[in-house]
């Protein structure tokens, strides 16, 4: 999927092995602040616009994060006119004006800007050869598989995740595993258009299964903010629930 955004995006193709050097390709890393598969950090996220709440979070979510990772990434190359820049300011975020900065009078070797930032592009740069050169370095040669890609589907009513993984046919932990942005056993139930990534087969699946279902998928979770009169009993006579 990352691949894939990378070319839609027209960078270089390269920039896919990012996360393999920022998170090992975890959705679910956390470090210093930072989240995801692009490290995204609270002050980027806000900027960008990532929904941030109770439950859902798009520094999670693979497809949200990698979508403004790659804005990122590309307004820093617009800023700077070169990728080792560009990686070097989102590295190191909280210094990206001055990093940006310095690319207009030096080589970026020679700059004056954090020697951890000039590291992760090292190791960028050391990973991109490794890759592409497998034979030259004893390694199995890496290949994306083309079988069942992954595909977004998205959702525009509140569901229950346990009835998606069913229509699905995949488990509540695989359907997790592709979406770990959601918290919570629901979708949000704010409305808004939320995307949910799943093998092709899978989504098709889902797809057919609501389509028959018609209104029939849609849920509704309510807040309550409770009293301290209240109890369990009076709060169900109030929703009409036992």
């Amino acid at each position: 999927y990352i691949a894939k955004q990378v070319t839609l995006h027209k960078q270089p193709s390269s920039l896919a092995l990012l996360p393999m050097l920022l998170s090992d390709y975890n959705p679910n890393a956390y470090q210093n602040g930072r989240m995801g598969l692009w490290q995204l950090d609270p002050n980027s996220s806000f900027e960008q616009g990532l929904l941030v709440n109770w439950w859902y979070d798009g520094r999670d979510d693979i497809v949200a994060s990698t979508t403004d990772a790659l804005n990122i990434l590309q307004s820093n190359y617009d800023n700077s006119h070169s990728w080792e820049y560009a990686i070097a300011a989102y590295a190191e975020n909280n210094q990206a004006q001055s990093i940006l900065a310095a690319s207009a009078s030096n080589g970026f070797w020679d700059a004056d800007i954090p020697t951890t930032s000039k590291i992760i592009v090292a190791k960028f740069i050391a990973l991109k050869t490794i890759l592409a050169n497998p034979e030259f370095y004893h390694i199995p040669q890496a290949r994306i598989s083309s079988h069942d890609p992954l595909r977004v589907m998205y959702l525009q009513s509140q569901v229950n995740l346990n009835n998606l993984a069913t229509w699905s046919g995949l488990s509540l932990a695989q359907l997790q595993y592709f979406n770990p942005g959601f918290k919570q056993l629901a979708t949000p139930p704010d409305h808004g258009i939320y995307p949910i990534l799943m093998p092709l087969s899978n989504a098709t699946q889902a797809r057919d299964a609501m389509q028959s279902r018609g209104n029939k998928n849609h849920i509704s979770w309510i807040y309550h903010q409770v009293r301290s009169s209240a109890s369990l009993a009076s709060i169900a006579k109030m929703y009409h629930t036992s």
